[in-house]
């Protein structure tokens, strides 16, 4: 599935919280919303799934209207996960999937019910736990079980609101697999996420979103390629090569000493091997920035 929103305006009481929202997302990408508490991340999906109204805009699923009538065979397509984890306790795992299941498919041969719901318990890692109930799992397992929940309509458009909260390194792996699996399936996925390393490994495509208003959309690795400066980590030939670079002391910051030099060019027109001949180079490698970095840069140049 593909989304499309054109110019998505929200308010609450007369506060902008959606400020001309524009995001395209083609079929299969793994697209990521980042951005502090409070900047509209869990509005703007709210108003995807029809939860709250939208001001003025327009926002397209599968090139459909959301507010058209034909969107009520898309929502049967869209799997979700919102940040109330909303599980029934006195149920066992399996029993909580097949209540969700049964809601979507109510006619259903037993036999394929229980081998769908095997399917997804397996997806999740949580097969030696289905008979148990879940008032005892983790905060990790209970996260893997709504994320299994969420596909009980074997959706095309998954829609994940903060996936990884509260999760130690154990499920924010388990979780990362998951994500990858559907991925691979070509199923659109749509996060809202706070954790920038697991962002980068996963998504696509990103948005930096504050205070309502989309920063910077694009590809994440071009908005990483574009925000990365020109760091280098060197090793040169000879101690007398590194004391030709100062020469240049205007144009570059020396980041870090030793026998692995860190530097920075700060000047935009300069290339490194005007700095450095490449025979003198016996080891170089560009730093890359992280999003984490990136995100810092963008929130802080508005």
């Amino acid at each position: 599935m593909n989304i499309l929103i054109e110019g998505v305006c929200k308010s609450f009481d007369n506060i902008n919280v959606l400020n001309n929202i524009n995001l395209k997302i083609d079929e299969g990408e793994v697209f990521a919303l980042v951005g502090p508490n409070g900047s509209g991340k869990t509005t703007l999906i709210r108003i995807l799934l029809n939860i709250y109204n939208k001001d003025s805009g327009k926002v397209f699923i599968d090139d459909i209207d959301i507010g058209d009538k034909k969107n009520e065979y898309i929502k049967t397509k869209i799997g979700f996960l919102l940040d109330n984890i909303g599980l029934f306790k006195d149920l066992t795992a399996i029993e909580n999937l097949e209540f969700f299941h049964r809601i979507y498919n109510k006619n259903y041969n037993p036999e394929k019910r229980k081998k769908e719901l095997e399917k997804l318990i397996d997806l999740v890692s949580l097969s030696e736990n289905k008979n148990k109930k879940i008032n005892f799992f983790s905060r990790g397992m209970k996260q893997r079980l709504c994320i299994a929940r969420a596909l009980v309509n074997n959706p095309e458009l998954i829609i994940l609101d903060e996936p990884l909260r509260g999760l130690d390194l154990e499920g924010k792996f388990a979780v990362r697999e998951i994500i990858e699996k559907l991925s691979k399936e070509n199923r659109t996925i749509f996060i809202n996420s706070h954790n920038l390393d697991e962002v980068e490994r996963i998504a696509s495509k990103i948005a930096f979103i504050k205070d309502g208003s989309i920063l910077e959309f694009g590809s994440t690795q071009k908005i990483i390629e574009k925000y990365s400066k020109n760091r280098y980590k060197l090793k040169l030939t000879a101690p007398e090569k590194y004391e030709e670079m100062t020469k240049y002391k205007n144009d570059i910051s020396v980041l870090k000493n030793g026998d692995l030099i860190e530097i920075e060019i700060n000047n935009k027109e300069l290339d490194l091997y005007e700095i450095i001949d490449k025979e003198d180079i016996v080891y170089c490698d560009k730093i890359k920035s992280s999003l984490e970095d990136i995100y810092k840069e963008v929130m802080s140049n508005v």
